[in-house]
């Protein structure tokens, strides 16, 4: 929801263009502004992601006021797109793709990320093809699409458009208004099929014959079968959502929304494992009654336990690394030593991380980046980027181990550089043994910096900058009361059985 409270703004002293305007948008809503030249419409568009601010009255998205801090604006700059009036003042590049590739390049993602982007928004307008073409030879209708597009590939949740119409023809006015309402509808939920539901249940029957259990839990979360097949359990249920399931889709494309929407909405809870899970949870779901925070565990005394083990290397261990004497001559070495723990897959955000660290290291070239990873398809590429880095003596890479926690343990500073995450456990087990932190900023996640860690902007320039703080003694070691927290996880956990 876009909401605007009394909005005052004045160019001059003797001309207010915006005199307390109040405005609200609901999810799905296509609305029209209204209004003679000059009676403040586009002063109150520029208004709706920051480029302008207010004189006076507050701008609003699902809840959230915007604020004119650096972090706000780009948070809001990806939740509003603004298509301007004349498509000549948005559209600068050579050709089509550098011009949609420029905002999602600017958001940090990865080259492989951005390029999916491109091609997602340039179907959705109708210019695929024209890919290699350059702007300045399309006609007016095309240039206002590849502007569109522009947006898209942002995925922003408001859409706004200033006099999207002016300068077309009947015919290319005709043709851009199919297309909005075409980008309005093209995100209906569908309704799952009868003769799926009839299958899932009869499947339920033949796995667990109507067993009499008080309550099924799948704490998995992800498989899309068992997700399915609980969530028609007569007696009460429930799963676990781990991650930003939204995020997952947009990023990863290995769920369904269909089926996360039917198995969401039927399942009696659904426990998510950080308060910033709720709104895209209940995005999917379409509602929000059934939704619960129950905190991951921490199991501080095995995460101590564990890091006081020697390092164990099993067959399935692979360690790139340039140093002879292994992982041993990484921690015994002289400079600062940087980790990160999690799977090779995109949403870690490793890519931007070893571009981060590369820069970092051309002022402090002692520095050692370990990342340890686990499951996850990104392996082989991330060995082809550490490998053209100038500084790529300096990265090394664990595919698996079994058991982490005494490097984790003998390292200066963990670095969360994820684009989403549900409850990172790595980083409990980090404050656990009271390591710095520093982690891109995520909804749900702002306890980190309650309990002493150091949050950054979510780009490759924030993770660069958090290095440079930690090296200016800015990011302190984490402080986390485990009982209590254990407590609180606990009680939420019971509650669900209730």
């Amino acid at each position: 929801m876009l909401e605007v409270k009394n909005i005052k703004y004045s160019y001059n002293k003797d001309y207010q263009a915006l005199k307390g305007v109040s405005l609200k948008v609901e999810e799905g809503e296509m609305v029209a502004l209204l209004g003679k030249n000059g009676a403040g419409k586009s002063t109150l568009f520029l208004h709706l992601n920051g480029i302008y601010e207010p004189d006076e009255g507050q701008v609003f998205i699902d809840g959230e006021e915007l604020k004119y801090d650096k972090k706000s604006l780009l948070k809001f700059r990806q939740k509003v797109g603004i298509v301007f009036q004349n498509p000549d003042d948005q559209i600068f590049a050579p050709t089509v793709e550098e011009d949609v590739a420029f905002g999602p390049l600017n958001l940090g993602l990865s080259m492989e990320e951005v390029q999916d982007r491109v091609e997602y928004a340039l179907a959705r307008v109708g210019m695929s093809g024209y890919e290699k073409k350059a702007p300045h030879h399309l006609s007016g209708g095309q240039k206002k699409r590849v502007a569109i597009a522009g947006i898209l590939a942002m995925k922003p949740e408001v859409m706004v458009l200033d006099e999207p119409t002016a300068g077309l023809d009947p015919q290319g006015v005709e043709n851009l208004v199919k297309l909005l309402k075409e980008l309005k509808d093209y995100d209906k939920k569908i309704e799952y099929p009868e003769k799926l539901k009839r299958l899932f249940k009869r499947e339920l029957q033949r796995y667990y014959y109507n067993a009499p259990f008080d309550m099924v839990i799948d704490f998995d979360g992800y498989g899309l079968e068992q997700t399915l097949l609980f969530s028609y359990y007569k007696q009460k249920s429930a799963i676990w959502v781990h991650s930003n399931m939204v995020r997952e889709m947009e990023l990863r494309g290995n769920q369904s929304e269909t089926a996360l929407k039917e198995a969401y909405s039927n399942h009696d809870i659904i426990g998510v494992v950080s308060p910033g899970l709720i709104e895209p949870t209940s995005k999917i779901s379409g509602r929000k009654d059934n939704i619960k925070v129950v905190h991951n565990f921490n199991n501080a005394d095995k995460i101590k336990s564990d890091a006081e083990k020697d390092i164990f290397i099993d067959k399935d261990t692979l360690i790139n690394t340039n140093n002879p004497e292994g992982i041993e001559g990484v921690l015994n070495s002289k400079g600062k030593k940087f980790i990160t723990i999690g799977r090779f897959s995109l949403e870690k955000g490793h890519e931007r991380l070893l571009c981060a660290f590369d820069e970092f290291c051309d002022d402090y070239p002692d520095t050692q980046l370990i990342i340890i990873g686990g499951m996850g398809g990104y392996y082989p590429k991330t060995k082809r980027i550490r490998k053209v880095l100038k500084h790529w003596k300096n990265v090394t890479l664990i595919k698996a181990i079994p058991n982490p926690m005494p490097i984790l343990k003998r390292c200066d500073l963990f670095i969360l550089s994820s684009f989403y995450e549900g409850w990172p456990v790595v980083i409990m087990e980090s404050a656990t043994l009271e390591l710095p932190v520093v982690s891109t900023i995520i909804p749900g996640l702002e306890w980190i910096e309650n309990s002493n860690g150091h949050l950054v902007e979510n780009s490759k320039e924030g993770i660069l900058q958090g290095m440079y703080d930690y090296m200016e003694g800015k990011v302190k070691p984490m402080q986390i009361d485990s009982d209590k927290y254990n407590e609180i996880a606990k009680n939420e956990f019971y509650s669900i059985l209730e």
